[in-house]
């Protein structure tokens, strides 16, 4: 057994050097970190300085382009329409007043963008005149429907 005062028991507890890397190694080594510093400094210079402190976060996802509407979604909302024109039941139930009220938000988004300009499609303003009662007394809505009855009498 060693004691602790033999010089064999003293080097055991000492800090031991680490054997030399090869010196492809350590050129290897010293290329990735500055290849690391230029990237770090590249970002850097990318964002501005009061986003400096800036990092996205990878769960996070970049706000939904908007999109034209694809032909079934277009028949399911006619479909629903008819459903709750037809039927007191039919605007209440969840399924149809969820396709409805998706479809009058995005109409109505598109007439906020363009409030002088933006006149309705036949389907949209299908939609629209259903939940006219909503829009009572507001210009922006009155003068979309009124584009939308100069264009057609056109």
């Amino acid at each position: 057994m060693l004691s602790v005062a033999t010089p064999q028991a003293q080097s055991l507890y000492l800090p031991q050097p680490f054997p030399q890397q090869p010196y492809q190694y350590q050129q290897y080594q010293q290329q990735q970190q500055q290849q690391h510093q230029q990237q770090l400094h590249h970002r850097q210079l990318q964002q501005p300085y009061f986003f400096s402190h800036y990092r996205p976060m990878p769960h996070r996802v970049s706000p939904p382009q908007p999109v034209m509407a694809s032909p079934s979604h277009d028949a399911a909302v006619s479909q629903a329409l008819e459903i709750a024109r037809e039927s007191p039941d039919g605007a209440q139930d969840p399924t149809i007043s969820k396709i409805l009220e998706s479809a009058l938000s995005h109409i109505w988004t598109k007439v906020q963008t363009h409030p002088d300009s933006y006149v309705m499609s036949r389907d949209e303003f299908a939609v629209f005149n259903f939940f006219q009662h909503r829009f009572a007394g507001q210009k922006v809505a009155v003068m979309a429907k009124k584009r939308y009855w100069d264009t057609t009498s056109a």
